[in-house]
């Protein structure tokens, strides 16, 4: 196994008020990360991620404890020699009214540069790699003012691949993104762990984190539990975190229901492909039971949904939303027009 690229032991997090009084946020930290690997850090709002990502990246020094890249203490390490190897994306996303996004990614190469900031050939190339891995050949000579915030936090993370660092670490990176950009911000990071960098990023959405992760730090009450995510599903550690007496939360849908609501009846459900996923949501959200037993019988095929109650057919229909007025008119208790939402 290869030696991690970056080592957390016994570190505590926090501010410091003065007077040696400290607000610790998470303490007795003992992890580490492997060079090639994507690591996603989780917890809820106000558990302290990015207090721990600026410490990891010397903006905040550490409660007690040490951090260890390429096992020398962080804090041994020259300003320059930090620079060429940790690139760190945060949320702040001001930039000055001037800068184009080619000269914003260009600062990535800041460390790598003479005294005189020249860029070299290879500085370039760099440069207009990251711009084209992004997505952002079109936006290259626009003001980083005028851009979008989505379009700006790509600029961000596409400074911080053309530094070409061994380690970055990117506060939600993906914020502000529609989801095919987020996906393909995730899949580039991915990529670039493939090439031999390591990744630490802070996300939110989990959904996301299950499938682009190798692993995750889930940051709860001051202490990191970690794992690959499938071993978090299993022991349901990311429901119970991200759930309240109020809310269940799935984690492999991304999504959250009610436990206390009452299903309005049960349909047994029998399909295949997306037909058959989508209905099954959708009966979710009727606040409908799936039961095979059930009298009504929902057949998802191809497109086509097929109801009926026993023997007789009641309908085929080409859209959920037909399918549920009549669905509703066989549901004990209900009666056309009491749909939720009609």
């Amino acid at each position: 196994m290869n030696d991690p690229i970056l080592e957390l032991r016994d570190l505590s997090v926090g501010y410091r008020l003065g007077r040696g009084r400290t607000v610790p946020l998470a303490s007795g930290l003992n992890l580490a990360l492997a060079p090639g690997t994507l690591t996603a850090l989780v917890g809820r709002n106000g558990a302290g991620k990015s207090t721990l990502l600026r410490t990891l990246a010397r903006l905040l020094p550490p409660l007690e404890g040490q951090v260890l890249f390429r096992g020398r203490p962080v804090g041994t390490l020259g300003a320059r020699d930090f620079a060429r190897s940790v690139s760190l994306v945060l949320p702040e996303r001001d930039a000055p009214p001037n800068l184009t996004v080619r000269d914003l990614v260009s600062l990535g190469r800041t460390p790598h540069t003479d005294w005189r900031g020249r860029l070299g050939e290879g500085d370039r190339r760099a440069v207009e790699e990251a711009l084209t891995t992004l997505e952002l050949e079109a936006l290259a000579d626009r003001r980083v003012v005028s851009l979008s915030d989505g379009e700006r936090q790509r600029a961000f993370v596409a400074r911080a691949l053309a530094q070409e660092p061994e380690l970055l670490l990117l506060d939600e990176p993906t914020a502000f993104s529609d989801l095919l950009h987020k996906a393909e911000v995730l899949r580039i990071l991915r990529e670039t762990c493939l090439r031999g960098a390591t990744v630490l990023l802070i996300l939110h959405d989990i959904s996301v984190a299950l499938r682009f992760a190798h692993r995750i730090w889930v940051l709860e009450e001051g202490r990191v539990e970690e794992g690959i995510p499938e071993d978090l599903l299993l022991a349901g550690t990311l429901e119970r975190l991200f759930s309240s007496p109020r809310l269940r939360f799935d984690p492999l849908r991304g999504t959250y229901r009610v436990p206390q609501e009452e299903f309005r009846g049960a349909v047994a459900l029998r399909g295949e492909g997306r037909a058959e996923a989508c209905a099954a949501l959708a009966l979710e959200r009727w606040k409908l039971r799936q039961d095979p037993d059930a009298s009504l019988v929902l057949e998802a095929r191809d497109g086509v949904f097929r109801l009926r109650e026993g023997d007789r057919d009641l309908g085929v229909f080409g859209r959920l939303e037909d399918l549920e007025r009549e669905l509703r008119r066989h549901l004990p208790g209900e009666a056309p027009g009491t749909a939720e939402g009609s």
